[in-house]
């Protein structure tokens, strides 16, 4: 929340600066604007349906119908945990929702079957990160509102780089727990009631609800993130888990994440339209225009940046704040939006997994309770999987675009 009043503050400093008197004239249309976005409306939907679902048997229960399924594998409780995270990021474009729900539902399973704490909550801080590569991915809205890219079509794009780095995370999940010689104590401790999966069928129905709806076209972002919230109630329905007092709680955390959002979107257009007024902002863009370097370096080079920027900004405020200056310079040097808008999301994973200011590693230690030392560290073998990623594309952009 900070984060965003800073922003609004050094904004209207800058606009004050700019335009004298008519400064609150300037903040009140970028305002308007911001709020009049339709779909930016869809943020706030997303993120209720992430909320209901974080404490729902739905998500306890294909955990373990994941373990049942996968218990004859060594590895199987690492295994369901990244699944998990995967199923639960193609309902919820919510990072902190996404790395919430693993860490509860899976990190005390992955601790009781030998795995150290350091690996176990690096495990599930990382998986968190897939929230917002697989669609429906609340950055993947705010980069299509501020550079006016489709935002079903960066949907459908995403799918394919968030399968490779579901694939990337199990694979280096496994390694790590035969590494450290975990017991298979998986097939002992899977789940074999049949009351202990039976909403496990209501992750994957609603999965294929709201992605099959707009990546088929049948409905915008906006009626999918709509669609998705009711389909959260349903589930917490149909389980008898629909109180008064869990709305309350999740209609409050998604007032407050939507208006953390919405500040930092806003102060960021503030801080950006002073930068246009002085022309910084197009002297930036024909600088990086004129580096003599082939595009491929350009992108090397804005992607290094990126990564730097994320050890000091949270991904959000590092993505606003850069867009008006770097995505005219990606345009001009001919590249695709929708494979830039891929890449950009890479590096905001990045940065929310990087210390010190990663979101994703301060959810998971405060709902486990270790030193955020050792959650810097078990972050560090999923970090370099981002990055082998972030080459991927950067070396064969159609990875990004097979959708399309």
């Amino acid at each position: 929340m900070w984060t965003g009043v800073a922003l609004v503050l050094a904004g209207l400093v800058g606009l004050a600066l700019s335009f004298g008197k008519l400064a609150l004239l300037q903040a009140g249309v970028i305002a308007w604007d911001l709020a009049n976005s339709s779909t930016l409306v869809a943020i706030p939907l997303f993120i209720l349906m992430g909320e209901l679902l974080a404490d729902s048997r739905a998500a306890t229960d294909l955990f373990n119908w994941i373990m049942r399924w996968s218990n004859r594998v060594s590895s199987a409780p690492a295994l369901a945990a990244v699944t998990l995270a995967a199923m639960i990021s193609a309902v919820s474009g919510s990072l902190a929702a996404v790395t919430a729900i693993v860490t509860r539902t899976s990190y005390a399973r992955l601790r009781a079957e030998g795995l150290p704490a350091r690996q176990a909550v690096g495990l599930t801080a990382s998986s968190g990160a897939l929230g917002i590569m697989i669609p429906p991915s609340l950055t993947l809205i705010i980069y299509g509102s501020l550079t006016e890219t489709s935002i079903s079509t960066l949907f459908r794009v995403a799918v394919v780089p968030g399968l490779i780095e579901a694939f990337l995370f199990l694979a280096c999940a496994a390694f790590l727990w035969h590494r450290h010689s975990v017991r298979n104590g998986a097939a002992k401790q899977a789940t074999t009631g049949d009351s202990s999966v039976s909403a496990a069928w209501q992750f994957p129905a609603a999965i294929g609800i709201v992605i099959g709806g707009f990546i088929s076209g049948l409905l915008s972002p906006v009626e999918a993130a709509g669609l998705g919230a009711l389909l959260g109630l349903v589930i917490n329905a149909i389980n008898g888990e629909l109180t008064w007092q869990k709305l309350r709680l999740a209609s409050r955390r998604t007032t407050v994440t939507t208006a953390m959002i919405l500040l930092i979107v806003l102060g960021a257009q503030m801080v950006s339209a002073t930068l246009a007024f002085h022309g910084f902002t197009r002297s930036i863009s024909l600088f990086i225009q004129a580096l003599p370097v082939p595009p491929l370096g350009v992108l090397a080079m804005t992607a290094l940046l990126y990564i730097a920027l994320g050890t000091m900004f949270d991904g959000l405020s590092m993505m606003v704040l850069t867009l008006p200056f770097l995505f005219p310079a990606v345009r001009a040097l001919g590249q695709d939006p929708l494979w830039f808008g891929v890449l950009l999301v890479v590096c905001v994973q990045l940065a929310e997994i990087s210390p010190p200011v990663g979101i994703n590693l301060f959810v998971a230690q405060q709902l486990t309770g270790e030193k955020i030392e050792e959650v810097w560290r078990g972050v560090l073998p999923y970090f370099a999987l981002l990055i082998t990623m972030l080459v991927l594309l950067l070396l064969f952009p159609k990875l990004g675009l097979l959708l399309q």
